[in-house]
């Protein structure tokens, strides 16, 4: 998403949704100027968590050297 006026962190969330499959929110969506993600996990496989957070730490990374 490479929209004029579209935030970064927006950005980043399309990219891990498109990438992985894992769905996140980005923080400039509650009117606030910080950039990030905020993340609610219902899952209690600790294991599958672990992946999760894994997958995203990979991601994160992937987008940066991008």
């Amino acid at each position: 998403m490479n929209l004029p006026g579209c935030s970064l962190d927006k950005r980043f969330v399309y990219y891990l949704l498109a990438s992985t499959g894992i769905c996140v929110v980005p923080l400039s969506s509650f009117c606030t100027p910080e950039q990030g993600f905020r993340i609610t996990l219902l899952e209690r496989d600790e294991q599958e968590l672990t992946k999760i957070f894994e997958t995203i730490a990979a991601a994160i990374g992937a987008y940066l050297q991008s």
